[in-house]
């Protein structure tokens, strides 16, 4: 590829900036100083926008087309681009294929095969792309890749990142927080924009940088803020040499943490400060802190054109942070409604398809919301705790070996870990009959296997002004027999949850109780037909009231099913189908659950909720009788 100048007396190279707010009044600043030098000449600037009267910003004309602006001021030897990030291929083929250079921000582009074609173009059109990895300038890097501090060859390297972004972020441009916009890819998350460089940074440190050079990427991606893509992820790189790099980032904490990229060697650690260039570095026992200086990437594009200085982010050497770009946008399904029910009016649930839930949480169908009639949600889809818990639905967390709950697995004497172990449950489109739907679903285990085949029967009747009735029924059946397990089937004390699970939202003044027992501690475990949850729900503005669920389930309780409850940790509860010991489901045998709920307004009286549920098993036990 050509594009160095050798002649050092060059006039000034003519840029052009693309993006003149955010980080584009950053690059403003940067080419007006070096302007002062004489090194480089803003001759127009692009952003569609701004609209000001004159047209004009830095001294220079304003316009709203890089094309438009091309074709005005004549060549150009630089454009800029700090646009949003959907834009960014189109900007940098529209400025290659023109005759310039490009500094390119991060991230480079929105998809792996934007990224491929922009490579294409870089060598079809001889010229380059710097991208704006700013900490791949730091001279850290060097001293790292040489062992300048002495911690021996690196055996692993993390990156973590905390930072705190309030709901103004995520609403400060059309595109902010989404997957894609207008069709077009734009995947703006946590690692692929925010904390983008803590990513960057950690796969340079290992030498990663290529394509080619990555083996594998696995995302756990979660999302605390109402947006399409993630604000809380852990992503693991494999390199092709071996290596594991682990980049763990949030956009939520509490407390906002300078993010560093930790190094492990053979003979002592580091930990590399990117955003300020700092090493502090562990050896025998003795500590070192050294803070370098970095060079300015425009300036190291400026050198590459002068004289053939290499550049320090060529687009190629962004190709393993790309991999991670592609891994996290892959998941870029969304729930499709699949049944509303609704009660003279009022919607009272959906029922969704589970699309949109990420692999490592077990995508499902489930109910949510759930709402009162009042209009008071009492369900919570992948809250911050555990985005593996969702809504309504039917959940266990060891089937044959396939996870169908979400998140780790406990393993007996090692705790939960995360495992490449997760089933998805499909389903076919339910067939609706007035006030109900059946459906039938297959449990697909992760080597894509069938483990089991269920049948479904979800329904919904007014009880009264303030309470409606919700049935689900559910038919489990094995085709060659399975196993069902759960965490307390393996030893862990009081961890015996999987089947019908209920999570709620934030709650508080929380009420649980059976006819038995009271509170959290006496419930949990228990063996009773029917179980009250009475609360104050916080699901958010407008959602938000008091509310008692009561719900039914006779034949549970006479399988000798405990309830499942939480209530300190996070608010939900269960029936326990494999609470201390695994459940076998031989082959053609069916495990049939009933559970009958009712959903009230208001807190109510001990009396009034043994009412209700007396109600509940009426109606249950008619249901079994008609059967």
């Amino acid at each position: 590829m050509t594009g160095a100048r050798s002649d050092s007396s060059a006039p000034p190279a003519r840029v052009v900036l693309v993006g003149v707010r955010g980080y584009g009044a950053v690059h403003a600043e940067r080419i007006a100083r070096l302007a002062e030098r004489g090194a480089v000449q803003l001759v127009a600037a692009v952003d569609p926008g701004v609209v000001i009267e004159p047209p004009t910003i830095y001294g220079v004309n304003l316009y709203a087309d890089l094309t438009e602006a091309l074709a005005a001021v004549g060549p150009v030897d630089v454009v800029i681009v700090a646009a949003p990030i959907g834009d960014h291929f189109r900007l940098a083929h529209i400025a290659l294929t023109s005759g310039a250079d490009v500094y390119l921000e991060k991230p480079p582009v929105a998809s792996l095969e934007d990224f491929t074609a922009l490579l294409a173009t870089e060598q079809e059109t001889e010229r380059v792309v710097q991208v704006g990895f700013q900490s791949l300038g730091s001279r850290a890097l060097e001293m790292l890749a040489v062992d300048a501090v002495g911690i021996g060859p690196v055996v692993r390297v993390s990156a973590v990142g905390a930072w705190s972004r309030t709901v103004g972020y995520w609403n400060r441009s059309p595109w902010a927080g989404r997957r894609s916009l207008h069709g077009r890819p734009v995947v703006d998350g946590v690692a692929t924009n925010p904390l983008a460089h803590a990513v960057a940074t950690a796969l340079a440190v290992v030498g990663c940088r290529r394509l080619d050079e990555v083996e594998s990427v696995d995302t756990d991606l979660y999302r605390a803020n109402a947006i399409d893509s993630d604000d809380t992820s852990v992503v693991r790189i494999r390199t092709t040499r071996g290596l594991e790099v682990t980049c763990a980032l949030t956009l939520c904490s509490a407390v906002e943490r300078e993010p560093e990229v930790h190094i492990e060697g053979s003979r002592g650690r580091a930990t590399f400060a990117y955003t300020a260039d700092r090493v502090e570095t562990e050896v025998a026992g003795q500590t070192r802190t050294q803070i370098t200086t970095r060079v300015d990437l425009l300036e190291n594009l400026l050198a590459h054109r002068r004289d053939g200085t290499p550049l320090l982010v060529p687009l190629a050497s962004t190709g393993a942070f790309m991999r991670v770009l592609g891994a996290v946008a892959k998941h870029s399904e969304r729930d499709r409604i699949l049944v509303p029910a609704r009660i003279g009016g009022i919607e009272v649930a959906l029922y969704r398809d589970g699309r949109g839930t990420i692999p490592t949480s077990s995508p499902r169908p489930v109910l949510h919301p759930v709402r009162t009639l009042a209009g008071v949600v009492v369900t919570a889809n992948h809250p911050a705790d555990h985005d593996w818990h969702s809504g309504v639905g039917m959940a266990i967390p060891d089937v044959n070996g396939t996870n169908f709950w979400g998140g780790s697995t406990y393993i007996y004497g090692q705790g939960y870990v995360l495992l490449d172990d997760h089933g998805v449950i499909v389903g076919e489109p339910p067939v609706l009959q007035d006030d109900a739907f059946t459906q039938e679903l297959r449990w697909i285990g992760r080597d894509g296997s069938v483990q089991i085949r269920e049948q479904r029967f979800v329904a919904w009747a007014a009880m009264n002004k303030e309470t409606w009735r919700l049935d689900f029924e559910s038919s489990l059946r094995a085709d060659a027999g399975v196993t069902l397990g759960s965490p307390g089937s393996k030893g862990r004390i009081d961890g015996g949850y999987g089947g019908f699970f209920w999570r709620f939202p934030a709650c508080e003044n929380i009420e649980v109780f059976t006819a038995q027992g009271r509170g959290e501690v006496a419930v949990q475990g228990s063996v009773a037909p029917w179980l009250a949850w009475s609360a104050d729900f916080a699901a958010g503005p407008g959602m938000s009231g008091p509310a008692t669920i009561v719900i039914a389930a006779p034949d549970a309780a006479a399988a000798g099913e405990p309830w499942f409850v939480r209530a300190r940790d996070y608010p939900g509860f269960g029936s326990a189908l494999a609470w201390d010991r695994p459940a076998e489901l031989h082959q053609g045998a069916v495990l049939q659950r009933r559970f009958t709920v009712a959903t009230a307004d208001g807190r109510l009286t001990e009396e009034q909720t043994t009412a209700l549920a007396t109600q509940l098993m009426v109606r249950n036990d008619a249901a079994l009788r008609v059967e």
